[in-house]
């Protein structure tokens, strides 16, 4: 019997805000009748990219830093929805979340290119409350799960919809749904880091660790930030160790401790150090 390892903290929303800017078929969402506002749409957008490319590919540039920098673009930009998105992922991000939500609203009600992604981003917002505000009402999360699903009934080339219901599987318990949400955000969305990680966390807990450890690769060469996110992290040290490459899986909770040194004190933490010494064990046998 294969042997799994459940890697389910309650920072798994809290730590990290996954989802990201359309792109591929949902970037037809933000074509619109006034050409000189699509080009200004554009360049917002490409400005967006620049910023927070550099963002995900150098852990030393802050979310506030990001934050600063966005507020002071070209005032021409903030007539746009796609401004307000952009400014309510960054305050997501800082678990910021009355102006997150009060950014994504303007957005919506400017009515243009990213009203479908505004309303899609606030059902995040509402997961990220009920794991904040610790709420254990399975119930709960089920009737946000129902929301997501009516979603994708209406839009299923939503590469965003899928990363975000795959957070929300995982934390159901629900890892082969999340694997399959996952796979077809990929499909959509070629770069989309956000789901090679949750293929991390959904593998390591259905015990298929080399399929993990395949989509750790993948997710860190797109998201370098992912270093800081301890769920992904203690999945991945988990599931190195598993298949018995344990200076791998030891330098990767070293580096999570350097970076969030209070991990130490958490039970996953706990949890993850028996599995990797259980992992080592037996194979001394």
């Amino acid at each position: 019997m294969k042997e799994c390892f459940s890697v389910l903290s309650k920072v798994l929303l809290i730590s990290l805000f996954i989802f990201s800017t359309a792109n591929g078929e949902e970037m037809s969402l933000l074509n619109n009748e006034n050409n000189n506002e699509s080009l200004l749409v554009k360049q917002c957008d490409d400005l967006w990219g620049q910023m927070h490319g550099k963002l995900i590919n150098d852990p030393s540039i802050s979310y506030k830093e990001l934050l600063a920098d966005w507020q002071n673009i070209d005032s021409k930009y903030k007539a746009l929805d796609s401004y307000y998105y952009h400014l309510a992922t960054i305050y997501l991000a800082l678990n910021d979340i009355e102006p997150a939500e009060e950014n994504l609203r303007n957005a919506i009600e400017i009515k243009q290119g990213y009203l479908q992604l505004a309303e899609l981003a606030l059902l995040h917002v509402e997961l990220k409350k009920l794991m904040i505000f610790d709420v254990v009402d399975r119930s709960r999360y089920l009737t946000l799960h129902n929301k997501y699903l009516e979603v994708l009934e209406k839009n299923s080339e939503s590469g965003n919809a899928y990363e975000q219901i795959a957070i929300l599987e995982n934390l159901l318990e629900m890892h082969s749904e999340a694997i399959e949400h996952s796979i077809k955000a990929i499909e959509l969305k070629e770069n989309s880091w956000a789901s090679y990680r949750n293929l991390v966390i959904s593998y390591t807990n259905l015990g298929e660790f080399k399929k993990a450890v395949d989509a750790v690769e993948k997710a860190y060469a797109i998201n370098k930030r992912l270093y800081y996110d301890i769920d992904f992290m203690l999945a991945s040290a988990a599931s190195f160790a598993a298949i018995g490459q344990d200076d791998v899986s030891m330098n990767i909770l070293n580096k999570l401790l350097e970076l969030q040194p209070k991990v130490d004190t958490s039970e996953d933490f706990h949890r993850t150090i028996e599995f990797i010494n259980k992992q080592i064990d037996m194979r001394a046998e």
